[in-house]
């Protein structure tokens, strides 16, 4: 299954390193300097316990480039959402669903503009 995660920042990424690290196919699609550092080094995620463990992550910056996508995971500050999901508008009858998992309370409505209800899991 084919994940596109939104927004790189602490959560995204967090997200993004544990789901790669359990096999997950996961492409982060931020910004051109963010998505250049994370293909340029690793994600290094450390625990409360102590423990840490590094990740390669793969990122995109041009949402144009994607052709195929199982889920889209929107993660990214909600006043940014509209910009975000816009951009991946061709991809509504090329995928399954897309998650928020955003603070916000309108989050889930800028997702059914783009992608319908049926495809839209709110979080």
């Amino acid at each position: 299954m084919k994940t596109i995660i939104v927004g790189a920042g602490a959560i995204g990424t967090l997200l993004g390193a544990y789901m790669t690290k359990g096999g997950a196919d996961i492409t982060m699609l931020d910004l051109p300097d963010v998505a250049a550092r994370l293909n340029d080094q690793p994600v290094e995620i450390r625990t409360l316990s102590g423990q840490s463990f590094k990740v390669k992550l793969k990122a995109i910056d041009n949402p144009i480039s994607i052709k195929n996508v199982d889920l889209i995971i929107v993660s990214v500050k909600t006043f940014h959402s509209e910009k975000a999901v816009s951009a991946l508008a061709h991809l509504k009858d090329k995928m399954t669903a897309i998650l928020s998992i955003q603070n916000g309370v309108d989050k889930e409505i800028i997702l059914e503009k783009y992608f319908g209800r049926d495809k839209v899991i709110g979080g």
